[in-house]
């Protein structure tokens, strides 16, 4: 499994994750694929309670990032708390940046790990100390309204339709790979019989080209 950040104008970021299928992963491929996904995990779930702590959902702030309006911060949220998304986005970047180092090299370092941990660290403390928005649902919504020149019950259900597109793609991923995966499996078996039927020795060499 791997993880990738996007950076995007107006402070914000996406996450996303994805799947890379390997034959035999050694202990140290997979403690470096279990410390990604533990940093994802826990990266969604201060994104989660950054939402809940300003006071907006996570599919209405999501949709508002992927819209690419020029919506800056400072018109919906308060100075303080404005600054304090402004420093978590640049923590998640950093994070970002150290990710790609690691897939692109495939090592990871102690001192890495540790950089990694402290800015997740650092980015849990600050989210921790914003501030509750009142209104802020509302807001960004009439503001979504605004910049996209749509009514607002037009934003909400775009708002929803995106949300059930993304658990789809989710849902359609998961049946891809396993469809995938149990196709090469059969294919490997029919193969794997009809060598050892026809000459046992030439087995190995096959399954070499096929992996």
């Amino acid at each position: 499994m791997f993880v990738s950040f996007s950076k995007n104008l107006g402070n914000g970021f996406r996450i996303g994750v994805g799947y890379n299928f390997n034959d035999k992963p050694s202990k140290r491929d997979n403690d470096r694929e279990e410390f990604i996904l533990k940093v994802l995990n826990e990266v969604k779930s201060l994104f989660q309670t950054m939402c809940r702590n300003i006071n907006v959902s996570v599919g209405t702030f999501e949709f508002a990032i992927e819209q690419n309006c020029q919506i800056e911060i400072t018109d919906i949220l308060t100075e303080n708390n404005s600054k304090k998304i402004s420093e978590i986005s640049d923590l998640f970047s950093k994070i970002s940046e150290l990710i790609e180092k690691i897939r692109f090299s495939k090592s990871l370092s102690t001192q890495t790990r540790e950089k990694i941990t402290d800015f997740v660290f650092e980015s849990k403390k600050i989210i921790s100390t914003l501030e509750y928005e009142d209104d802020l649902e509302e807001r960004l919504i009439l503001l979504l309204s605004e910049k996209l020149q749509k009514e607002e019950n037009e934003i909400k259900k775009m708002i929803k339709k995106s949300q059930k597109n993304k658990t789809e793609k989710k849902k359609m991923g998961c049946l891809t790979y396993i469809i995938i995966f149990f196709i090469v499996m059969f294919l490997i078996s029919l193969i794997t019989n009809e060598d050892k039927t026809n000459n046992p020795k030439n087995s190995s060499k096959i399954e070499k080209k096929i992996k």
